[in-house]
């Protein structure tokens, strides 16, 4: 694993049984926002409030971040997000400020990157940036001031092409897509009616926009991301409650046949807060 902080340091963590072992870092001169490992586990990206995005090269064989690291783009503003296609030819980067979504093309032999195609989503910020699995589509997540929702434009052809808007009526912050890129679950901001949202894929690949027994209110206030475990069978929530104290929720996963029929509601499986390591655990 890898992580990021404000003190402009990142950090390789090998996971050994429940205890976390730092393999190495160094600084990268600015507050890291976000680290993301290419598919085939050789490279690292992070983003930084300089609006720089470096590349550290990794050795699997001595567990070691290439210093200094390579700034591979500067983007007009900061990336918050940033998500590597699922071949790893591509990175795609959601802007905070001028509410551009960009995609980068990726050289592994320098390495460097080459910015391929962006577009202006008519917001203020975009907080994430998900690919499709098949890699031919990328979803946008957006927020403000009066635009908010999900944006989603096909990739083909080194080309951003939008496809299809939803309006989440509340700031975007996180999204999640199944490996089948039948099932999109969105996050963001709400006290009171849904801020953990469900979408489906229909046969022609839009996602239904009727919700309206597909949403919970996850937290009382921000759900920051939202993702699967590996089986899918599982939902991951991280948000802040009413009083800002940090959550951690899971919840059963409503699979395909469910989210057709809007038959179900999901139930909450597992909270925790940093301030209470104790378990909180539902029926269902």
């Amino acid at each position: 694993g890898a992580a990021g902080n404000g003190s402009s340091t990142v950090v390789v963590y090998s996971l050994d049984g429940n205890s976390l072992a730092v393999e190495g870092s160094h600084a990268n001169g600015t507050s890291v926002d976000n680290v993301k490992w290419s598919p085939d586990g050789n490279f690292l990206l992070t983003t930084a409030d300089s609006n720089d995005i470096y590349a550290y090269s990794f050795n699997s064989d001595t567990s070691i971040l290439t210093t200094p690291p390579v700034s591979v783009a500067t983007p007009t503003a900061n990336a918050l997000d940033l998500e590597w296609s699922p071949n790893g030819q591509f990175f795609a980067a959601g802007l905070v400020g001028n509410g551009t979504g960009a995609v980068y093309s990726f050289n592994s032999g320098v390495p460097s990157a080459t910015l391929i195609d962006s577009v202006n989503l008519s917001c203020t910020h975009v907080r994430q940036a998900s690919w499709w699995p098949d890699g031919s589509k990328i979803a946008f997540a957006c927020q403000g001031p009066s635009d908010d929702g999900i944006k989603i434009y096909e990739f083909s052809s080194n080309t951003l092409s939008f496809i299809q808007k939803i309006d989440t009526a509340t700031a975007t912050n996180g999204l999640a897509i199944t490996r089948d890129g039948k099932n999109v679950v969105s996050c963001g901001f709400s006290t009171t009616v849904g801020n953990i949202l469900f979408y489906h894929a229909d046969s022609s690949g839009y996602l239904t926009e009727d919700n309206s027994q597909r949403k919970i209110q996850g937290t009382t206030n921000y759900v920051y991301r939202v993702g699967f475990n590996p089986s899918e069978n599982i939902l991951v929530a991280v948000g802040t409650d009413s009083v800002l104290a940090e959550e951690f929720k899971a919840y059963p996963m409503i699979r395909e046949s469910l989210l057709v029929t809007n038959s179900n509601t999901l139930v909450e499986l597992d909270q925790r807060s940093t301030a209470d390591s104790n378990a909180v655990v539902a029926k269902f």
